[in-house]
C-alpha cells in the first residue's frame, strides 16, 4: 500500500513558512550537517539512503522557507511494523532548538504513524539524554524497559512507548503549530 507522508505548512510571519515533507536523497546533504554536528555516534550518510529506499520506512523533513531560499531545521523517521512504529531518528540544528520544533517533528511522525495503521510506537533513548527524555514524556511516552550498553560507547538505552490515538495525536499536531508560530526565528 502506498502511503502519501504528512506535509503541513503554516505561515510564521509574512516571509516565513514552515513546512514538514518526505525526506529525499537530494536533502542528504543538509541532513548529515545536521547529524554531524549534533550526534557524538553520527548515522552515516549511506544508512539514510538505504532508509529512504525501503519500504517499511519513512523520513520527514523540516524546512523553514522565507522566499525562495529554504533551510533544513530538522528531521525524524523510523520505520513500521504493523501495529507498532518505532522512531529511530529525530534531530532540530542547534540554531532552532528551543522553539517547540522537537515537539512538532515527533506529532508528524506519529501522525505518520497513525496514518499508516500503527497503534503503537517505540524509541530508544540514551539514558544521559534528559532533555528528550522530559520531551517524549511530555508527549505520552513512558519508559518500558532498558538495553544495557546499547550505544557503541556502551551507553544504556530506555526504551520509551506510547500508544496512538488518532483524533488526540491530529490534535496536540494542531496545537504544537501554533506554539511554534509563537516561537521567536533565530537570525538569518
Amino acid at each position: 500500500m502506498k502511503h502519501t507522508s504528512v506535509a503541513f505548512g503554516e505561515t510564521i510571519s509574512s516571509n516565513v513558512l514552515w513546512a514538514i515533507a518526505p525526506m529525499r536523497r537530494e536533502d542528504l546533504p543538509a541532513v548529515m550537517a545536521i547529524e554531524n554536528a549534533l550526534f557524538s555516534d553520527p548515522w552515516p550518510a549511506d544508512v539514510y539512503r538505504r532508509q529512504l529506499q525501503t519500504s517499511y520506512t519513512f523520513y520527514l523533513a523540516l524546512w523553514a522557507c522565507r522566499g525562495t531560499e529554504k533551510t533544513l531545521a530538522g528531521y525524524t523517521g523510523g520505520m513500521y511494523y504493523l501495529p507498532e512504529a518505532h522512531l529511530a531518528n529525530i534531530a532540530v540544528a542547534k540554531p532552532w532548538q528551543g522553539r517547540g520544533l522537537g515537539g512538532l517533528l515527533l506529532l508528524a511522525f506519529l501522525q505518520e504513524a497513525v496514518t499508516r495503521g500503527a497503534t503503537e510506537v517505540y524509541l530508544d533513548v540514551r539514558r544521559s539524554n534528559i532533555t528528550a527524555q522530559d520531551v517524549y514524556r511530555r508527549f505520552g511516552f513512558s519508559v518500558i524497559a532498558t538495553r544495557r550498553r546499547y550505544y557503541n560507547d556502551k551507553e544504556d538505552a530506555l526504551v520509551m512507548s506510547r500508544r496512538l490515538s488518532p483524533p488526540a495525536i491530529a490534535e496536540a499536531l494542531r496545537r504544537q503549530w501554533r506554539f511554534v508560530q509563537q516561537s521567536a526565528l533565530p537570525a538569518a
